[in-house]
């Protein structure tokens, strides 16, 4: 009887072994392939494209900064500009006035 029992209980251990080991011969037979299918060309493709982005990234550095100075000095020229055709469309009216009173004098003559 206890033999019996031992002779159970040692064949659910190399059952649930058993099961183990083949679901880890499945998992390394079959997804680290494909991961390494995967990963490996990511790896290959990816770390030259960051290198290249980092790169880029650091030489742009200064000139988002110089960027960033220079906001203000757009902002003065933008508004000297806008300064400049209010003025210009001011003088506009100014002579269609003109043109509308010598219009009118002429005419009435």
């Amino acid at each position: 009887m206890i033999e019996g029992i031992v002779s159970l209980v040692v064949g659910l251990i190399g059952a649930v072994i058993g099961l183990v080991l083949g679901l880890l011969g499945i998992i390394v037979g079959i997804v680290v392939p494909v991961s390494i299918a995967i990963v490996v060309p990511l790896l290959v493709c990816g770390i030259p494209i960051l290198l290249v982005m980092a790169v880029v990234w650091l030489l742009g550095w200064p000139s988002a900064r110089r960027a960033r100075k220079r906001a203000p000095e757009d902002m003065r020229a933008m508004r000297d500009i806008d300064r400049g055709l209010a003025r210009m469309q001011n003088r506009l009216d100014s002579l269609e006035t003109i043109m509308r009173d010598d219009t009118r004098r002429y005419s009435t003559r």
